[in-house]
């Protein structure tokens, strides 16, 4: 009861115009099947109005979820922007900053290097300019460490070091988001439990709606 209280709540407060979509369709759909339902209609034909209505639904939600898709994508897109136009404008800084690490560096001895490495690969040390983790890596191979130089360069692009803009905590929910969103297709995506996101299918909003009606109805025999 308790996670189909939450499931209800999270579907009504939700902002999401794909779930929104989907909870004023399916309640409109519950209303015609309880409609169905008082005038006595066989049971077959009303779950074939209901499955069909569904799929309809659907369909509808999935060009919804694309095209919300494409906006955190295009939010993304502006994040890269705005992070590049932030480098650029801080480029003497940037610059300095990058020449400083390369002398610290090609200084370092070849234990030294390898533990900075390690640092970097059990996270230890975190640096969100990419252009540093490439001084790190031409380090490493330079010292002729193939081992290191792989497992650091393999570890980097897991990590998406390339994109620090996804890493920012807006970068981050809105890239959580859209993985969600891509594998979504005609099912609505909310806010768990937990805290983290959870696709539910239209036929378990239609049915957790029909629970909830008939628990309404119950209370007032």
């Amino acid at each position: 009861m308790r996670h189909e209280t939450y499931a209800l709540s999270a579907l009504r407060t939700s902002k999401s115009r794909p779930v929104k979509q989907a909870l004023f369709t399916i309640t409109d759909l519950r209303s015609k099947l309880a409609l169905m339902d008082r005038q006595g209609i066989d049971k077959k034909q009303r779950n074939r109005v209901r499955d069909e209505a569904l799929a309809a639904i659907a369909l509808d939600v999935a060009e919804a979820n694309a095209q919300e898709l494409e906006r955190l994508r295009a939010d993304l897109a502006g994040l890269e922007t705005s992070w590049h136009k932030q480098y650029l404008r801080d480029a003497n800084v940037n610059d300095r900053r990058v020449q400083s690490f390369q002398r610290h560096y090609s200084a370092m001895s070849a234990e030294e290097l390898r533990k900075e490495a390690f640092n970097v690969m059990q996270g230890a040390r975190r640096d969100d300019d990419p252009a540093i983790l490439d001084e790190l890596s031409a380090a490493c191979k330079y010292l002729g460490d193939d081992e290191l130089h792989t497992d650091l360069r393999a570890y980097l692009q897991a990590m998406d070091y390339a994109r620090p803009w996804a890493h920012s905590d807006v970068g981050k929910a809105l890239s959580n988001e859209a993985k969600y969103l891509e594998q979504a297709k005609g099912n609505i995506l909310l806010k768990g439990e937990t805290g983290g996101l959870v696709t539910m299918s239209l036929n378990e909003v239609e049915e957790l709606l029909s629970a909830e009606a008939e628990a309404s109805e119950a209370e007032n025999v």
